[in-house]
């Protein structure tokens, strides 16, 4: 904004400057009224918007024998325009622009007291975003690796708020390519990532088998239950000496031929009974004279029915194998959820971290070309008032933000290949991208969290408890399986029979007979047996009753675990933002106080050399603190949604075993739904 210079306030200011003579002090404090007036046109042109293009690295050439910069490049509002009701009250001062006059003791300490108006500044415009997903199309806006900013405004700050923090201006420019030409980098949404390392990932892949396994076994036991056919057919032909007359009623050799043959069904069923039914058809001839009729067909059709009574008795001792075979396989379901749950939170951490990587990237970038440009003004002014020793010092932190620059781009690339690894996705290996640009918007409000309810949904959902719930009811069942094996055994057995007999091997006739002549046989009885000692049985007691009380201390363990994990994390994510509050102030702080300590070097045509010096010291050490505060800002940024993440991961609710309505990933398997986390 322009400003009205009065003469006399020209000739005053003159006269505290130059002493000697009228005309001398006239034509001093003219040729500074001049200067004011054109450092106050400059300002005012330097305030008009500017628009910037897309985010470009700065050029890592050396530019003279003393040390190598980084081309000036633009730096652009922190914040997004946040209005007025959601900010606290704070002031943001005019400084004097660029080689203006010196500022007043007014201006200086007004840094220091509280305004009543608030001054936002709007974001500038960027490049449109890229379809996420997808390779970014090629354009004439393509990326030169390494190349500088056009010029841009200082950074300013808006009001910070404990309810709502604004939002930087990484977050804007973190989703422009900063290391690969356009059709070489894609746009990434977490959803999109989570959704291709359950479709994709090897390590998911290989876990989901381990249920199948066991799922198998719970059809191994219920083969038990399989109703079973038999049948054999077996011919003998004996001759045998006699030692009894009686035996063959003279010769003195025994000569028979047998064919023996049976066929039936038999079946066990879940109370332990075990039925057969059979037909039995023999064929038999002899050479005793006691033998008749000759040629036998001896048809007989059985019936028989074993059921225990005390040891092996009931449905849940005979379906225990069962029951131990199903709970075995939920078990072994919760623990892959827990792990496919672990391999999401990796997702999620690597993810956030590569947002960190990329804001430390673009914080490195702006702070070398700030620092560039404080450089360029010292060679400027080195005809005039510059020292060598501010030169290099202004070269040295150029260098050594290079190096940072350089690692930073070396850390992005980094969690790029991470999370490569851990998707597996097609479309992100490096034969198609270079770079993948994560969108997701970090959030910064501080969610209301219940401490009661984040319990309950743990005891609910939490995979592990689950598992040791499941273990303790299989255990459950050997035990009491053990405690019945303990009783004697007493069973009931049952046997009905009919039977037919004809000579010639009149096989149809005897078939007949049995339900035409004669009347059925049966049999039945108690049958009971019961070790003296029970030696076996009682150490089977004993090491079933320790291993349930083992699990019930590991459900007592994962209990205080997981309401520990519970409390940590809530506490975690309160303190996280507590600390994104704070750095954000940090941030914001140190903005205003390289402001002002620029403002006093940029002024420092009235001050004595060594107060310069000692002003561009503290100008670059100010730079320093405001490229770490920034970072601390970015990495509380990540943290925070990352302990949001974790809070879902420890109470176990971060993947939802719904059947999904639709697949964002083409040809994938249906999957669990990813819950929506913060």
């Amino acid at each position: 904004m322009r400003q009205v210079i009065d003469m006399e306030v020209i000739l005053a200011f003159g006269d505290s400057f130059f002493t000697e003579s009228k005309q001398t002090r006239f034509c001093m404090s003219s040729l500074v009224g001049l200067i004011i007036a054109v450092c106050l046109s400059v300002e005012s042109l330097a305030n008009e918007p500017i628009k910037q293009r897309i985010l470009e690295p700065p050029v890592l050439e050396s530019q003279d024998a003393v040390g190598g910069g980084l081309t000036p490049s633009t730096s652009s509002d922190y914040l997004k325009p946040i209005e007025a009701p959601a900010l606290r009250r704070s002031t943001v001062v005019d400084l004097p622009p660029v080689n203006g006059p010196k500022p007043d003791e007014s201006q200086l300490n007004a840094v220091s007291q509280n305004e009543e108006s608030v001054k936002t500044f709007p974001m500038e415009e960027t490049a449109p975003s890229i379809p996420s997903g997808t390779p970014v199309s090629t354009e004439s806006q393509n990326l030169a690796p390494y190349q500088s900013h056009s010029n841009e405004a200082m950074i300013n700050y808006a009001a910070v708020s404990d309810s709502h923090l604004p939002q930087p201006y990484w977050i804007t420019e973190g989703q422009l390519a900063i290391k690969a030409p356009l059709h070489r980098a894609a746009t990434v949404e977490l959803d999109s990532l989570i959704w291709a390392a359950l479709a994709h990932s090897p390590y998911i892949q290989s876990i989901q088998i381990r249920p199948q396994i066991l799922e198998t076994e719970v059809n191994q036991a219920r083969g038990e239950f399989d109703t079973t056919r038999f049948a054999s057919s077996i011919w003998n032909d004996r001759s045998d000496p006699v030692g009894n007359t009686l035996t063959t009623g003279g010769p003195r050799r025994l000569n028979e031929q047998l064919l023996d043959s049976k066929a039936g069904v038999r079946k066990k069923n879940e109370y332990g009974g075990n039925w057969e039914a059979s037909q039995e058809l023999g064929l038999r001839d002899s050479n005793s004279v006691f033998f008749v009729p000759r040629k036998q067909a001896d048809s007989k059709m059985v019936m028989r029915y074993t059921q225990p009574l005390m040891k092996g008795a009931g449905r849940t001792y005979n379906r225990a194998s069962i029951t131990i075979a199903e709970l075995n396989f939920d078990a072994s379901n919760h623990e892959t959820r827990r792990a496919i749950q672990s391999h999401v939170m990796d997702v999620i951490q690597v993810y956030w971290e590569l947002v960190y990587q990329r804001a430390l990237v673009l914080q490195l970038h702006r702070g070398v070309t700030r620092i560039q440009t404080i450089e360029t003004q010292l060679q400027n002014r080195s005809d005039l008032d510059a020292i060598r020793n501010q030169l290099l010092r202004a070269r040295s932190s150029v260098d050594g933000l290079k190096g940072r620059y350089a690692r930073s781009l070396a850390q992005v690339v980094q969690s790029e290949e991470r999370l490569r690894q851990l998707v597996n996705a097609p479309w992100i290996q490096t034969a198609l991208i270079d770079e993948l640009i994560p969108v997701a918007i970090p959030t910064n409000e501080l969610l209301p969290i219940h401490l009661e309810q984040e319990l309950d949904a743990t005891l609910m959902s939490r995979p592990d408890i689950l598992a040791v719930r499941d273990q303790i009811k299989a255990a459950n069942v050997r035990l009491r399986i053990a405690e019945q094996d303990l009783r004697p055994t007493l069973n009931l057995v049952t046997d009905l029979y009919v039977r037919g007999l004809n000579g010639q091997y009149d096989a149809s006739n005897s078939f007949g007979d049995q339900f035409s002549a004669g009347a059925p046989s049966y049999s039945g009885g108690l049958e009971y047996l019961r070790p003296k000692n029970q030696t076996a049985a009682n150490a089977i007691r004993r090491s079933r009753d320790l291993e349930m009380r083992q699990l019930l201390f590991d459900l007592e363990d994962k209990l205080l675990q997981a309401g520990a994990e519970v409390r940590t994390s809530i506490a975690s994510i309160q303190a996280t933002h507590a600390e994104l509050a704070s750095s954000v102030s940090a941030a914001i702080a140190s903005q205003s106080e390289v402001e002002y300590i620029d403002a006093r070097w940029q002024s420092g045509a009235f001050l004595e050399p060594t107060q310069i010096s000692l002003s561009l010291e503290q100008l670059l050490d100010a730079e320093q603190r405001l490229i770490q505060s920034e970072g601390n800002w970015a990495a509380s940024q990540s943290q925070y949604m990352i302990s949001l993440a974790r809070l879902r991961f420890v109470s176990g609710t971060l993947l939802s075993m719904e059947p999904a309505s639709e697949q964002p990933v083409n040809d994938a398997p249906a999957m669990p739904i990813v819950e929506a986390t913060p």
